[in-house]
């Protein structure tokens, strides 16, 4: 993990981690909340999770949240306003 980001995975009710939820603070000072999630068929894996939800911070694509996320999304939004002492938050997903 960066020290300009924050780092949250998402794991579904047998306790299998099934996505991650990432803020990035970049040098602008911005901050964005992004995420990534595992299809049902594939092994998920916290390196490639990380390495789509880093691409979305900059690359600007916008998805749709899975429900399921909402409850970490929340818990990240307020851990990034706090430590990186920010009042709003950039979303790159559509709710």
């Amino acid at each position: 993990m960066k020290s300009n980001e924050l780092v949250k995975y998402v794991r579904n009710r047998r306790f299998e981690p099934i996505g991650v939820v990432v803020a990035t603070k970049t040098d602008r000072g911005d901050v964005y909340l992004t995420w990534s999630k595992c299809m049902k068929s594939d092994q998920f894996s916290r390196k490639e999770g990380l390495r789509i939800a880093r691409e979305r911070v900059f690359d600007g694509v916008s998805a749709r949240v899975p429900l399921s996320f909402s409850p970490t999304i929340e818990d990240v939004t307020r851990r990034a306003k706090a430590t990186f002492g920010v009042d709003r938050i950039n979303y790159r997903m559509v709710w």
